[in-house]
């Protein structure tokens, strides 16, 4: 169920960042911007409000392992320096800020083409927000899915799904 929860919250966030980006694309638009400059800027502001989010979520998030009952309150300064002594989570980090950088750019470049190659920048917020609706209606038949299946199984069509929908878009 907490699975299905972050997946359902990161769709709905995918679809808000997706409509505010078109927005600011427009906003720097009308402030004179020329086109790639306007979908860089937006790239940047997004990524910007992204980073501070991870960093909100990971001081705030409820999901943590807790010492043993009677035991030393961990702080979060002792925590941080474990933080920097664990290379895997250091190098997931960075990886995990790469790939919502280029997310967002992404995200900017497809409103870009919509714009510039199909002259259509009413057709932005439709586009963007037409990769979530997927995720979202599987949402309520997945957990018939995995009963009937199994969770290993559902797990492999679900990574075969991702690759062939990321292969979708490095063709386009």
């Amino acid at each position: 169920i907490l699975g299905a929860a972050r997946e359902e919250g990161s769709n709905i966030g995918q679809l808000i960042a997706q409509n505010l980006g078109a927005a600011l694309v427009a906003a720097f638009l009308a402030a004179g911007s020329s086109a790639a400059m306007a979908y860089a800027k937006t790239g940047w502001v997004l990524g910007a409000i992204s980073v501070v989010l991870v960093i909100w979520c990971a001081i705030f998030c409820k999901e943590r392992i807790l010492p043993p009952e009677g035991g030393p309150k961990v702080t979060l300064g002792q925590s941080l320096k474990s933080l920097v002594k664990n290379k895997k989570a250091l190098i997931l980090g960075v990886v995990g800020f790469c790939f919502m950088i280029f997310l967002f750019f992404r995200l900017s470049w497809q409103g870009y083409f919509c714009i510039s190659f199909l002259g259509r920048p009413d057709l932005i917020a439709p586009l963007l927000s037409a990769m979530n609706l997927p995720p979202i209606a599987i949402l309520f038949i997945a957990p018939t899915l995995m009963d009937k299946f199994g969770k290993k199984a559902m797990m492999i069509v679900g990574g075969a799904m991702i690759i062939m929908r990321s292969e979708e878009h490095t063709s386009e």
